[in-house]
């Protein structure tokens, strides 16, 4: 657990690191509030060859969140330095939303909101069409559970007995200008996933074993698809960050990184 802890600060602190140079408002909210669950799956069970067909995927859906994707490909070593110093600079296409580069390990292109998890269906099925028992990883947020996009895929993969897709719900209680709560309402996810016909457990969203936990206790012999609820603190780790929706999308002052990068020493 401290060890993962550990590596969870220095991810942290690349984030801010190349946020900050790039001198552009960065999507830090629901970045700091999945990458938990995003640096379990690179380590426990992505590898670095993303040409093969017969591997495990990894699909961003909430796509704004790439930050925690590049931190973690970053500290990986599978994106090098040098590209990850393109963030957000003109022409480049390492931008605030992924642009697929499967060579990278960046699957799927997103920005609307909704879209990565019907993709994750399509490999998912396509999986289980070669039978292989790989798995499919997809992150999506609380807000973007507004999209009936979503709802729809979730029917999909109950329809197909897509039990080698995992969900991962991304429970901050926050979108883009404000709590879900003040959007629409907040989803019972557990009951809703399991009316849906899914295996649902719900976590402790920045506990590194309670998630291996849930992913290992599996029992991927059934024919349903799974969602863990991550229930999470969006800006996770930094005190001005956490909780507050001016940093869903916000820009650091040399004051604020100063501060944020003393709170991650």
């Amino acid at each position: 657990m401290e060890a993962s802890r550990i590596e969870i600060k220095k991810i942290k602190n690349i984030m801010l690191d190349l946020a900050y140079r790039s001198g552009k408002a960065t999507h830090f909210g629901g970045a700091f509030s999945c990458l938990d669950f995003v640096y379990l799956v690179f380590n426990e069970y992505m590898g670095v060859d993303f040409k093969k067909i017969d591997r495990n995927y990894f699909i961003l859906s909430k796509g704004h969140t790439v930050l925690a994707l590049y931190g973690v490909l970053n500290h990986q070593g599978i994106i090098s330095d040098e590209i990850f110093d393109q963030f957000l600079r003109d022409g480049s296409k390492f931008i605030s939303h992924p642009i697929m580069n499967v060579e990278i390990g960046i699957e799927s292109s997103n920005g609307s909101l909704g879209q990565g998890v019907s993709m994750a269906c399509g490999i998912a099925l396509g999986l289980k069409k070669i039978k292989s028992n790989k798995k499919v990883f997809c992150v999506l947020g609380d807000g973007e559970c507004n999209e009936g996009s979503v709802w729809e895929a979730v029917q999909f993969a109950t329809a197909h007995d897509l039990n080698n897709l995992i969900f991962y719900v991304d429970v901050n209680g926050f979108q883009n200008d404000g709590t879900t709560s003040e959007s629409l309402t907040e989803l019972p996810f557990d009951n809703i996933f399991n009316a849906f016909g899914w295996n649902v457990k719900t976590v402790n969203g920045h506990d590194y074993e309670e998630i291996k936990n849930a992913i290992e206790n599996t029992n991927f012999q059934t024919q349903k698809p799974n969602a863990i609820i991550g229930k999470t603190i969006k800006g996770n780790g930094i005190s001005f960050m956490e909780n507050n929706a001016d940093w869903h999308n916000n820009v650091l002052s040399e004051k604020l990184y100063t501060l944020a990068k003393l709170e991650l020493s």
